[in-house]
Order: structure tokens, then sequence, then C-alpha cells
């Protein structure tokens, strides 16, 4: 098979039968993406572009719906997608519309209605906490100040003081004090407004009716705060009733809708209260690459007994405060460094980010992963760049873009290998995405549902015992650059193995042998 008909026919390939590559690589079985695989992040305006205007739209995103579905994801996290001054789109200006910059209503709808027949979701990004200055809402807060006529329905619908206080700031228009503790421009919304909860709560209903299939929402524990000279702390206490409030609401209209906050915190005990409010909630302790307990820390010293510790408890602490809540475990998102150069400049750095990603898409609840991770897309903050640098434009055709950088930064060369190219090697972390996620939508209730438990291991691996029901499995990792043979009990048969390194693992009498950086999960 020619490199040219197998990049047109791999989604194909994908959904009848068992991939290869004509290079060799990666078994990969079908297995339905539907109801219970991993999430996607996507930035809308840099993941494709469809009119050639250069920023990435909803007709962009339904075009490459062949490709999402091949990755083996189920639902997708568009980032908003509302009428906005800027280019990321969280200051928004009416819940209720499109940016025409993405498209329009009807460009949506087709974009909900194809996902759903190819067994994805579209999940919203609600941006709850503060809207843009220009909102029509904010208009109509300044206007009944500024008349005192406080019986309008707008009138209270931001917090604002004649005084000044840390987290306001002075906004002409209103004449007042506004609180805004992300940026002047995005005023913050009275939550104990009755008109601005009852809204919020219609603008859900709104979007449920257009068949999305949840929510994320921003900023959660921004709702309620007190900032201390620029130390902000959630009020707990008055942000998980109102979370209720909303996801109740939710549920009640559309029984199966999924939710999911950001509480931005390093605590479990924090994540968990939030989850109690009947949200799924990112888990921010395991994130990132680079501290104790976090998906990357297992490939350095001491890690392995770090990441699986902290997985067992955190799902743990999660199931006490809400037993239906679903671990959301990620590396990225557009608010953090990308990690696609992780431990370049080591031997071995690509093999040691492909057991990453197995580890952290092999966790128990829903995992997300951030649109260009499976091709190792570069973007790191730095003190001369911005947010931007995280947000940059899928390469598509080798290393090639369809949208323009975000802010018209100029950017170094971000990947090796471009999708294009990426699929041409099967080999490649793509296609390693593809492996993992197809024994994770093989065993989709086992590894959403299932109980883990850590595995004391004296070797530089992550073993977990997983409990499904009435069946017990185990999930080994080699995190290291050499073969390992573990302890485990006896009787087990590999149900599957990802080789990284080109090598299958082999097991007999309680003892697995793993080759470096490679995986294997049994019964």
């Amino acid at each position: 098979m020619s490199n040219k008909i197998l990049r047109k026919t791999l989604p194909i390939l994908l959904l009848t039968g068992l991939l290869s590559s004509c290079g060799g690589g990666y078994q990969i079985k079908e297995a339905d993406n539907a109801g219970g695989s991993a999430f996607y992040e996507i930035f809308v305006g840099s993941f494709c572009d469809s009119n050639g205007d250069g920023t990435g739209d909803l007709k962009g995103i339904e075009s490459k719906l062949d490709y999402l579905k091949s990755l083996g994801v189920s639902n997708l996290w568009l980032t908003p997608i509302h009428p906005s001054p800027s280019y990321h789109k969280y200051d928004v200006k009416d819940y209720y519309d499109i940016d025409p910059k993405f498209g329009t209503m009807a460009d949506f709808e087709s974009l909900v209605s194809s996902a759903k027949t190819k067994g994805m979701g579209i999940i919203m990004d609600m941006v709850f906490n503060h809207t843009s200055v220009q909102s029509p809402w904010f208009d109509k807060f300044c206007e009944a100040l500024k008349t005192n006529n406080t019986k309008s329905e707008y009138y209270d619908n931001y917090s604002w003081s004649e005084e000044y206080i840390s987290g306001y700031a002075y906004n002409a228009k209103a004449g007042v004090n506004v609180e805004c503790n992300f940026d002047r421009n995005m005023p913050e919304l009275n939550m104990d407004s009755k008109f601005v909860r009852a809204e919020l709560k219609k603008i859900q209903d709104f979007w449920l009716d257009k068949g999305v299939a949840g929510f994320r929402y921003d900023a959660v524990k921004y709702y309620y705060c007190d900032n201390y000279g620029g130390n902000i702390v959630g009020d707990t206490e008055k942000n998980v009733p109102l979370l209720k409030e909303l996801a109740d609401s939710a549920k009640a209209k559309k029984k199966d809708v999924y939710l999911v906050g950001e509480n931005w915190v390093t605590d479990q005990e924090n994540i968990n209260a939030y989850a109690s409010s009947g949200m799924n909630m990112f888990n921010f302790p395991t994130a990132g690459v680079d501290g104790s307990g976090t998906a990357g820390e297992i490939v350095l010293n001491g890690g392995p007994k770090y990441f699986a510790n902290a997985i067992e408890s955190a799902q743990k602490g999660l199931l006490e405060a809400n037993p239906d809540a679903d671990m959301c475990v990620f590396v990225s998102n557009h608010d953090t460094d990308r990690w696609g150069g992780f431990r370049n400049g080591h031997d071995h750095a690509e093999e040691a980010r492909k057991v990453v990603a197995s580890a952290y898409l092999l966790t128990p609840g829903t995992p997300f992963i951030y649109y260009g991770e499976e091709i190792q897309m570069l973007g790191q903050r730095t003190s001369e760049s911005t947010d931007a640098e995280r947000r940059q434009a899928m390469v598509w055709n080798d290393d090639s873009i369809t949208c323009n950088q975000p802010e018209g930064f100029p950017v170094p060369k971000q990947v090796t290998k471009g999708v294009g190219e990426s699929e041409k090697d099967g080999w490649s972390m793509l296609n390693h995405y593809r492996k993992v996620l197809s024994i994770r939508n093989t065993y989709k209730e086992v590894f959403r549902k299932g109980i883990f438990t850590a595995v004391e291991t004296p070797e530089r691996a992550v073993i977990f015992k997983i409990v499904s029901g009435n069946e017990t499995y185990y999930l080994a990792h080699n995190c290291v650059d050499k073969p390992l043979t573990l302890n485990l009990p006896d009787g087990l048969q590999i149900l599957e193995e990802i080789n990284v390194s080109q090598s299958s693992p082999s097991y007999a009498s309680g003892a697995l042998t793993l080759q470096p950086y490679s995986s294997a999960f049994l019964r």
C-alpha cells in the first residue's frame, strides 16, 4: 500500500479492522469510541480554517470529525464560541449566539449533528464568572446605576462598590468600581442576583436544546471569592451550592449531561469539595509534567510511586464526595505550557512521553487531551510572550497550518511531524494515542468506573489493580529504559499490550516482563 493511499484510507482502516502501516507499527483494533473514551479540547480559532480567512471555525472542526473519530475520542470540548471582542473569546458579549468568525448557528447545529453520527458529543465552554465589558448586560447595568433605577433587573447584575476594593477597578461607564479579578474589561457577574442565576440556567437550557452533550465551566472558584492584594481565594461554602443549582438544572433538562468545572487548585480536598456539587472537576493536582504526583513525574526519580498513589488517593476521595463523579486527568490545556518537548535533551525522550501518555490516558474517569498533543506540538509561555503561545495553530499536513497564529506573533517550527506525516509512521505519537485509546474504548467501563488500587513495586513501574464488577484486572507501565520483570498474581492473562519498544511483554507464573516504556493490561 502506498503512503498516499494509506493516508487517505487510514480512518476507514481504523473503523473496519486491524491497522498496520507499511513500515510496521502499533496494531490497533477496532473499538467503538462512543460513551466513555477521552475528551479532546479544541481551541477553536487555532484548529482548522474552512474558508481561508485564517481563523479556525466550526466548519473546519466538522471537516476533521473522521480524524477525531479515528483518534478514538468521544467528546469535543470547544473553547468559547460566543461573540467576543478578543481572540480567546473568554469575554462573552452574547451567550445565545455564535461569533461570526467561527460561523453561524446553522454551522453549529450541523457540527453537533455530524459529531453524533460518529459517536461524539460537543461540550461547550460556559464562561459564567464574567462577561465582556461590551455585553449588553453591562450596558444596561451601567444605565440602571446612572439613573438610580433600583427596580431594573440589571441594577445588581455585576458586583460593584463606591469605594476601591482589591480585585475591583474603576469603570468610567458605570461610574463605580467594578469587580474584575481577571481583567478590567471582564466585569464579574453578581451571583446573588436573581436575574443572573435564572439567566444562567436559561442559557444552559438553550444549548441543551441544540443537542450539546454538556458544559465545561470556566473559573468556578471565582464565582464567589475574596481578593487579598492579588491572592484570590474561592469561597467554597458559597460556590458549591451555586454549582449544585446549575448542575441540578442541567440534569433536569438532560439526564446524562456531562458537566466539568475548572477549579484551579492543587489540593485534592478542595477538588473533592467542589465535586460534591454534582459536577466533575478537572484534577489539577495530577496535571502537568514536573511536580510530585503529576503524570510526567512517572519517568522521574521516585515518580512512579507518587503517580500511582496520587491516582488511588484522588479517586477514593472523589468518590466519597460524589459517588457518580469522574476523575478528569490531563497534562496540559490552553492555560498551561504544552509538553511536546518534555524530556528533550535526555535519552529516549519520545519514549518517555509515550509512557506518560499511556499512564494518564488509562486513568479512571475521563482524561482530557489538548489538541495537537498527539503530534507533540510545542508552546511554552515566556516572559516575552503571552498565553497565545500555548494556543498555536494545529499542524495538519506535515509542517503546514490552515490558521493564523494567535495575535500574529512568529513562532518556531513546533513539530517534527504534522498529522499527515504522523499517519504514515506506524510508530508515531499519533498512532500511540490511537493504540492507547483503542484499549480504553474496548474496556471503557473498566477504565471509567473501575476502582484503582496502587500495587507496591520496588521497581520504577506503575502497577494498578482494577476491580470492575466481578472482574479483577492489572495495568502495568514500565517507566524506564530497560526491561523490567514485575511480580503479579499467578493465573493472569495478557489482554492488551502497548509495545513502545516494538517488543512484546511476556507473562508466566506471576512474573510479567515489560520492555522499556511499554505497558500491559491483564486479567
